[in-house]
């Protein structure tokens, strides 16, 4: 399986950037670029969804829930009842959003 921070790598070389230029384009200091490329740092919600927006890919991809660029997984029916109320009524891009940091926490603490 592919890390994120190799998915993140790969989406920079494919468009010509250096770890510097990506970092002063997404507004973040290029040490934590370089952690999180390598594997040293997790990726914060917030950040995780401004890459999927600068990369232009869903957050499943960078997350590896999928290895299309473009397509988001389905969160499992065995969690709807336990979201928030209101979920259902949210616009689809901020279930998406939502579905990525359940699946980021998972994945983030299923490590350990």
């Amino acid at each position: 399986m592919t890390s994120i921070g190799d998915r993140l790598r790969y989406l920079r070389e494919q468009r010509g950037l250096s770890q510097l230029e990506a970092a002063r384009l997404l507004g973040i200091n290029n040490s934590v670029l370089s952690r999180i490329e390598n594997g040293k740092r997790s990726v914060e919600d917030e950040l995780l969804v401004k890459f999927s927006r600068f990369y232009r890919v869903s957050t499943d991809y960078i997350l590896g829930r999928t290895d299309d660029p473009c397509e988001t997984v389905d969160f499992p029916q065995t969690a709807a009842p336990y979201l928030p109320e209101g979920f259902e009524d949210l616009p689809e891009e901020a279930k998406k959003e939502v579905y990525a940091i359940l699946e980021y926490v998972l994945q983030k603490y299923k490590k350990k």
